[in-house]
């Protein structure tokens, strides 16, 4: 989730934030912010980047486990330079009551072409646009290779630069690639999927852009490992669940046993369990595991490309969790939060939907910018 107390809210203290999200007393506004392709703001009619006036509705959508996350879709009143402009919407909280006031920036869009409604007056612009990962998705022009012995997130540093993109914030580590990387000229090889490819071999969640439109990454952390950012507590006199919530689970193509290869070795020394290979085994957690299923195994063999042993294990602990996580979806409505973003961990309390409290993943959320109800789903995490 966003940091409560981040700028532009470094004056108010998290609990004056978190009540403001809960606060029955809630005003919600909503703006938009025009930026050029540097992201400084453009300036129009006499006013600094804010073209709010036009923006007659819209709504940010976050999906975690997609390959582009975030997703905007606006109807505006206002013609943009479509392939140089850039969208930056946000929210504002007020406290009728208490005065209190908060505002959220949600993300940096690129607008694709739009959809131009001639009949209104003025004319009316639906837009779709992505968050900045779709800059990463271009094809690279030359194809790429990385020497052993480089240093990975200087690799993806200097990719997402060549890309034209500054604003960077991925968490410094000393890890180098163990022996040479390449990918060949293909219009499937982007950007993206090196950088992806590059973090995943240290052990590192795939790129991601946040709510102020950095680039940013940083080591797996499992889900069930990571404290809850915000809780849901559907009895609470605070609470902001809407009363319909509904849960799914799929169980039938998930695994319980994965092997997991590290392909990017010298071919004199073959994989073994520990050294190259590395197996885990869902003996007895959850309806998919091997004791659930009556002692049937569903296996799965994954290959990897790993800076060693430790990015390996990372890797296939990150992508057997995951696996998992899809077991179980819960859809829930809120009232806005606009604090959330990627792969946030939640406390769900709710009785009938045990086990309750529960720990979940956010896989998904969409958030009226007009501040209508929000909806979730969450992955058990």
């Amino acid at each position: 989730m966003q940091g409560l107390t981040d700028p532009p809210r470094e004056d108010l203290t998290a609990g004056q934030v978190r009540a403001l999200i809960e606060c029955r007393s809630l005003d919600v506004t909503s703006g938009l912010d025009l930026l050029g392709v540097d992201e400084n703001p453009v300036t129009t009619a006499g006013v600094e980047g804010d073209i709010s006036s036009d923006l007659l509705d819209g709504i940010v959508s976050h999906a975690s486990f997609a390959d582009i996350h975030g997703t905007l879709r606006v109807s505006i009143t206002r013609q943009l330079e479509w392939g140089s402009q850039r969208l930056r919407p946000y929210m504002v909280l007020t406290d009728n009551l208490t005065g209190v006031t908060a505002r959220f920036n949600l993300g940096v869009y690129l607008p694709e072409t739009p959809d131009r409604n001639v009949g209104a007056s003025p004319t009316v612009y639906e837009v779709e646009c992505y968050d900045k990962l779709v800059v990463l998705r271009t094809p690279h022009p030359s194809g790429w290779s990385g020497t052993a012995g480089s240093q990975v997130v200087g690799l993806i540093e200097d990719l997402i630069g060549e890309a034209g993109e500054s604003k960077v914030r991925i968490e410094s580590s000393d890890k180098t690639l163990p022996v040479a990387m390449a990918r060949p000229l293909d219009p499937a090889v982007s950007y993206l999927s090196i950088v992806n490819d590059l973090l995943a071999s240290i052990g590192y969640r795939g790129l991601w852009v946040d709510w102020d439109g950095y680039y940013r990454s940083e080591p797996y952390v499992a889900p069930s490992s990571r404290a809850p950012e915000w809780t849901y507590d559907v009895g609470s006199p605070s609470t902001t669940v809407a009363p319909r919530r509904s849960e799914t689970q799929d169980l039938f193509d998930v695994p319980n046993r994965w092997v997991f290869v590290q392909t990017n070795r010298d071919a004199t020394d073959p994989p073994s369990e520990g050294d190259g290979m590395y197996t885990v085994v869902n003996q007895s957690t959850g309806p998919t595991s091997i004791d659930a299923r009556g002692g049937r195994v569903k296996p799965a063999v994954v290959k990897l490309e790993a800076a060693g042993q430790s990015s390996l294990v990372a890797q296939g602990d990150r992508i057997s969790r995951d696996d998992q996580q899809t077991t179980g979806v819960i859809a829930l409505t809120t009232d806005p939060n606009p604090a959330h973003w990627h792969f946030d961990v939640l406390t769900l309390v709710d009785p009938l939907l045990p086990p309750s409290p529960r720990k979940m993943v956010e896989g998904r959320w969409s958030l009226p910018l007009r501040g209508g109800l929000m909806t979730h789903e969450l992955r058990t995490a």
